[in-house]
C-alpha cells in the first residue's frame, strides 16, 4: 500500500468506526402499538376512541417512540382475533407483537370502585410480556374529557420514565478512542502528517477531541505494528491504525 492509499485507508477506517459508534450510542426508539382502551361496564364506550388516540398522541409528541397507526393495529388484532383479556399470556402478547412489528404494546384499562375511576397505563414488552413501565391516575368524574386528561397524564409519566432510562444509558456511553501509529516524523513526512490531520478532522466533525479520543502513538521506525499492540494494551484505544493495518479488540 503506497502512502497516498494509506491516507484514504485511514480516513475510511476512521469514518467507519465513528459512524458505527454514533449508531450504537443513538437512543433506542421503541415501536409501540396502542391497543384500544378497556372501559368498565356502564361507562360510555364512545370514550374508547378519544382515550386511545390521546395516549398515542402523547407518546408520539415525546419524540422517543414510533407509534403505529391505530387503524393498522386494530385491523391486525382483529385478523388475529386477539382478545385484550389474553394480555396476561406472554405467548399471545409475543404473537401480537410479531404480527404488528411492535416492540411494545400500550394497554390502557379503566376500573371503577366506590364511585372513583382508576386509569392504568401499562407498557408491555411484546417479546417477553414483561411490564416495562406503568402509571396510574384516578378521578371521581366519569366524563370523557376527564378520562382523556387522565390518560394523557398517565402516558406522559410512563413515557418519560422509559425515554429517561434510554437517555441515561446513552449518556453513559463513552465515545470511541482511536489510535494512529506512525514511525515517521510528522514534521518532515508530508503524507503521514496529512493522514493524521485528516483523521483529527474526521474526529472533530463527529464531536470527538484530538489528543483525548483520537491519539497519535509515536513508534520506533520499522516496528509500528508491534508498538501499536503495546500501546493498545497500555492506553486502550478502541481501534488502532498503523501502516495500512487495523487492530481492534
Amino acid at each position: 500500500m503506497n502512502k497516498s492509499s494509506k491516507i484514504f485507508f485511514l480516513m475510511a477506517c476512521a469514518l467507519a468506526i465513528m459512524t458505527g459508534s454514533a449508531s450504537a450510542q443513538a437512543p433506542a426508539r421503541y415501536k409501540v402499538a396502542v391497543v384500544d382502551a378497556i372501559l368498565p361496564e356502564g361507562l360510555d364506550q364512545a370514550a374508547i376512541s378519544p382515550v386511545t388516540e390521546k395516549a398515542a398522541e402523547t407518546l408520539l409528541a415525546m419524540g422517543a417512540f414510533d407509534v403505529l397507526d391505530r387503524s393498522y393495529v386494530d385491523a391486525i388484532l382483529k385478523e388475529m382475533e386477539f382478545q385484550l383479556s389474553t394480555l396476561t399470556d406472554a405467548s399471545k402478547t409475543a404473537a401480537a407483537g410479531t404480527m404488528l412489528g411492535a416492540d411494545c404494546l400500550l394497554v390502557i384499562k379503566v376500573d371503577k370502585l366506590d364511585g372513583i375511576f382508576f386509569l392504568n397505563a401499562k407498557l408491555l414488552e411484546t417479546e417477553t410480556g414483561r411490564v416495562i413501565a406503568q402509571s396510574s391516575e384516578s378521578r371521581e368524574t366519569p366524563k370523557i374529557s376527564a378520562l382523556v386528561e387522565m390518560v394523557a397524564s398517565a402516558t406522559a409519566s410512563l413515557g418519560s420514565r422509559v425515554s429517561g432510562s434510554v437517555a441515561t444509558t446513552t449518556a453513559a456511553a463513552k465515545p470511541p478512542r482511536i489510535g494512529m501509529v506512525t514511525g515517521a516524523d510528522l514534521s518532515t513526512d508530508t503524507y503521514e502528517r496529512w493522514a493524521w490531520t485528516g483523521l483529527t478532522h474526521f474526529a472533530e466533525a463527529q464531536g470527538l477531541k484530538a489528543g483525548q479520543d483520537v491519539v497519535l502513538i509515536q513508534a520506533a521506525a520499522g516496528d509500528p505494528f508491534e508498538k501499536a499492540l503495546a500501546e493498545y494494551a497500555a492506553t486502550g484505544p478502541d481501534l488502532v491504525l498503523c501502516a495500512g493495518f487495523m487492530y481492534a479488540p
